[in-house]
């Protein structure tokens, strides 16, 4: 537990670093970011690989915490895309890699913008949910459309992630214009 408040603590400290960079840079080629739990004194810090244009789409708005069902935990990621572009997005998808203090990868999860399950819908999901992909799709076609200046949603879920993860990386991996 004292290495998952660790690296918690750590995820808030580098959003509060990557904001500045992020504006000292001028929307760069990296921004660090953090993930907030609900636990303060939990941190998981973390920097966009990167994107092909990173001031278009901006990842924010991320939240993180632990949930038990059944036999698994699961270190669930919520978050935002802004759509800063001038086209309207379809299909935006997001891949999180969750690494060591060595920066060895631990665990990779994509993502599907346009929903996110909150902790009742997680735990009623049937079983054969957890054994698979755990995407999150959305329900319908009308939700994967993000126009300009608009933010989408995304829940990002990971099975018994090590005590040992300390870093993340999250990288835009589809955003086609409608």
């Amino acid at each position: 537990m004292r290495s998952k408040t660790l690296f918690l603590r750590t995820i808030i400290m580098a959003v509060f670093v990557g904001s500045g960079l992020f504006l000292l840079n001028g929307c760069g080629r990296v921004m660090m970011q953090e993930i907030k739990s609900e636990n303060e004194n939990e941190t998981l810090k973390g920097q966009i690989a990167s994107l092909d244009d990173p001031e278009d789409l901006v990842v924010g708005d991320l939240n993180g915490y632990d949930e038990k069902i059944g036999d698994g935990t699961f270190f669930v990621i919520e978050g935002k895309v802004k759509n800063q572009s001038k086209f309207t997005k379809k299909y935006i998808k997001i891949r999180f890699i969750i690494f060591d203090e060595d920066k060895l990868k631990l665990a990779e999860q994509e993502a599907i913008c346009g929903r996110i399950i909150g902790r009742e819908e997680l735990k009623q999901q049937p079983p054969e949910f957890f054994k698979g992909n755990m995407i999150i799709k959305p329900q319908t076609e009308q939700e994967m459309i993000t126009p300009p200046d608009k933010a989408i949603p995304f829940t990002v879920i990971f099975k018994n992630l090590p005590v040992q993860a300390k870093d993340f990386m999250f990288k835009i991996v589809e955003a086609p214009n409608l």
